[in-house]
C-alpha cells in the first residue's frame, strides 16, 4: 500500500503531462501593445489577447500543426479589452506553430 501511494501523484499527473505539446509563437504587432497567452487543452488550444493601446487593433491568428491545413481566425480587440481564438486540431499535435499579426484599425 506505501507504495501505491508513493506514485499516486504520478498516476494522477500522467494524463495532464501526456497532453501538454511544444508552442512555437510568432508575434508581429508593429509597436503595438497587445499581450498573448496562449494554453493548450488536449486538442484545443486558445489563446488569449490583450490590447493595452487606447484603440482597436485587429488581430490574425494563423494555427499550424505539421501536416494539417494551416488555420486562421480574425479578431478585432476594441482599446483596453482581451479577447480569446481557439484552435481544435483533428489529429494528435506534436508541435504547434502560431503565427500573431496585428496592426491598428484605420477609420
Amino acid at each position: 500500500m506505501n507504495r501505491f501511494m508513493k506514485w499516486l501523484p504520478v498516476l494522477l499527473l500522467a494524463p495532464v503531462m501526456a497532453t501538454a505539446f511544444p508552442i512555437d509563437v510568432n508575434m508581429t504587432s508593429k509597436g503595438l501593445d497587445v499581450e498573448y497567452q496562449a494554453t493548450p487543452m488536449e486538442l484545443t488550444t486558445a489563446v488569449m489577447l490583450e490590447n493595452h493601446e487606447s484603440f482597436p487593433v485587429r488581430c490574425s491568428v494563423r494555427f499550424t500543426n505539421g501536416p494539417e491545413l494551416s488555420r486562421t481566425r480574425r479578431v478585432t480587440i476594441e482599446g483596453e479589452n482581451h479577447t480569446t481564438v481557439q484552435f481544435t486540431a483533428r489529429r494528435a499535435v506534436v508541435r504547434l506553430r502560431i503565427d500573431i499579426n496585428c496592426e491598428r484599425v484605420e477609420d
